[in-house]
């Protein structure tokens, strides 16, 4: 059946002199970047369920009673699931940012550019709408497609002949993702990406990667600055699940640079937490703090955490 339907948005800002005014929203747990200037009013548009995540720019969707492949436009992100091409790198945080934000069974809204455009692949070709949710929790209605861009999981994509303003916005998001060195754009592990998207942050400058190396006389714990701006660290905590803690001096972390705190018999550097063991070898967990006691990074290792209630086992994640 051929989809029709017609729309219009209201945009607040177009141009791409303005600077973005960044806000951090978070929706399902992830926390992530928008800019105020995306703010839309969606005039009409189709209602959909998410029926599965296919990867980070493609998914099913159930509309009018039907299950229909869709391919987000605006952008493209990197290649997990090609039959003709290798995964790319963040490919797999991309595809994990979306089966997060776009989870099965969600409502979200559909604007087609061109209603009866198919691409090679006989997919529908639309933007993707939802509700997210800023610090107050007032929904802000978000595109999936700029909220990608701006925190780093793609590259715009206007093949599509995606009309104005959209165009500019979408490019607006990349360029500030690629200027602040975010997600893609930094070169950063995404291992840590996708060990803070399982533990409930995303690429936004408030987040850190955490890592552990817990053997030995010298253990280390490294705090990454996954963000693209600098960090000051003061006040900052380290915990471990014992209640040990390490409170951060006055020490500024620049975008994508590591600190590395020590402790045990032999720790040595810059930061030395003690001269004991802190972190237990058979499953602990490291535990990052800002100076507002707002929970930014944690590291789980090896495979078995042990919670109050039980044992959690993560043996089936892989990262």
């Amino acid at each position: 059946m051929k989809i029709h339907i017609a729309f219009a948005m209201i945009f607040v800002v177009s141009s791409l002199c303005f600077a973005l005014n960044v806000i951090e929203l978070h929706r399902n747990g992830v926390t992530f970047l928008y800019a105020k200037e995306f703010a839309i009013s969606l005039q009409s548009s189709q209602t959909a369920l998410i029926n599965r995540h296919i990867d980070g720019d493609t998914v099913e969707v159930r509309l009018n009673e039907k299950v229909k492949t869709l391919r987000i436009i605006g952008l493209d992100t990197p290649e997990s699931v090609h039959p003709q091409k290798e995964v790319e790198y963040f490919a797999r945080a991309a595809s994990l940012f979306t089966k997060i934000l776009l989870e099965k069974d969600g409502r979200v809204f559909l604007t087609f550019q061109y209603p009866d455009l198919l691409d090679r692949y006989q997919r529908l070709l639309a933007h993707v709408w939802y509700y997210a949710f800023d610090s107050s929790n007032e929904p802000v209605l978000v595109s999936h497609s700029l909220v990608l861009l701006l925190n780093g999981y793609g590259r715009a994509l206007t093949s599509y002949r995606v009309d104005e303003p959209m165009r500019d916005f979408l490019l607006q998001a990349e360029r500030y993702a690629r200027e602040n060195s975010l997600g893609l754009w930094g070169k950063i592990d995404e291992n840590m990406v996708l060990q803070n998207l399982k533990s409930g942050f995303s690429t936004t400058p408030v987040s850190v990667g955490v890592y552990v190396e817990y053997k030995g006389q010298a253990e280390k714990v490294f705090v990454i600055n996954l963000g693209g701006t600098e960090l000051n660290l003061k006040g900052w905590k380290i915990e471990s699940y014992g209640g040990q803690s390490f409170i951060f001096p006055d020490f500024v972390l620049k975008p994508r640079e590591s600190v590395v705190i020590s402790s045990g018999p032999k720790a040595a550097g810059t930061f030395i937490w003690t001269k004991i063991h802190i972190w237990n070898n058979s499953g602990d967990e490291a535990r990052v703090y800002d100076q507002n006691g707002k929970l930014a990074g944690r590291y789980f290792y090896p495979m078995v955490f042990y919670l109050d209630h039980g044992v959690l086992n993560f043996e089936h994640i892989s990262f």
